[in-house]
């Protein structure tokens, strides 16, 4: 019995040890750009590529993502280009090794759908739903509403979370707020768009890959394995789109 019990604890002692690893990704469960880590994670791509990632740490954009990546965890990330540009002219120990998106298909501003605001311009004097200063979601609107010749001066920003978003239009708190797959397709008509990203910037680098200088030095294999998944995952993404939805 004692010898019994000092195996269960050596075992005990030996798993609770072990740690899980962990990448970072920004609004993971949120936006479209997850599915390929969710597909990673449920067909075990990391494991069968060589790398023991075992969860997604999210966040509520970039910069934080970023933040948390150098913090604890495997230091990769798949982050906003903005918040990611703007933490390595800071000086953060970061390349961008990969990019996650080509487009902003999926990132409109919207209304209720019986909305009096019918364009952009029914915004000048009102409440504009975005996200913090240096946010990429913040950077397109501010490209938008100078394509539309209005001056962000000319609205208040609203820096809101993707869920705090779509609860701030309910409420009225804004005037027009962000929205992102799935969330559109998910509320069907309840929403209008008055303004698309694509229709602005139809190709454009969103989201990128990130790792620190150590770990791109030191562990380039399993920086290698954690791509090679990725890649895996967005190739069943594109083979069986249905399944992957």
């Amino acid at each position: 019995m004692r010898r019994l019990l000092a195996v269960g604890c050596a075992a005990v002692l030996e798993c609770s040890s072990a740690v899980a690893e962990e990448i970072h990704v920004s609004h993971f469960g949120q936006v479209m750009l997850s599915v390929p880590w969710i597909i990673a994670l449920e067909q075990d791509l990391f494991r069968k590529n060589g790398v023991d990632v075992t969860d997604v740490i999210t966040s509520q954009g970039g910069g934080t993502t970023l933040r948390n990546m150098l913090a604890g965890g495997i230091p990769f990330a798949d982050a906003a280009i903005g918040a990611t540009v703007t933490g390595f002219a800071a000086g953060l120990p970061i390349k961008m090794i990969g990019a996650t998106a080509a487009n902003a298909a999926d990132n409109d501003w919207v209304v209720l759908a019986d909305s009096r605001v019918k364009s952009l311009r029914d915004v000048v004097g009102g409440k504009f739903g975005t996200t913090t200063p240096g946010g990429l979601t913040r950077v397109y609107g501010e490209m938008m509403l100078r394509h539309y010749g209005i001056d962000p001066s000319q609205v208040t920003q609203v820096p809101l979370g993707v869920g705090a978003a779509v609860a701030a239009l309910n409420s009225g708190a804004v005037d027009t707020a962000y929205m992102y797959e799935p969330l559109q397709s998910k509320f069907g008509g309840k929403y209008r768009a008055i303004a698309r990203v694509s229709d602005v910037l139809p190709h454009v680098i969103s989201n990128v890959l990130v790792a620190s200088h150590d770990f791109i030095d030191k562990q380039p294999n399993k920086l290698r394995a954690i791509m090679l998944a990725h890649e895996k995952a967005v190739d069943f993404v594109y083979a069986h789109p249905k399944e992957a939805a």
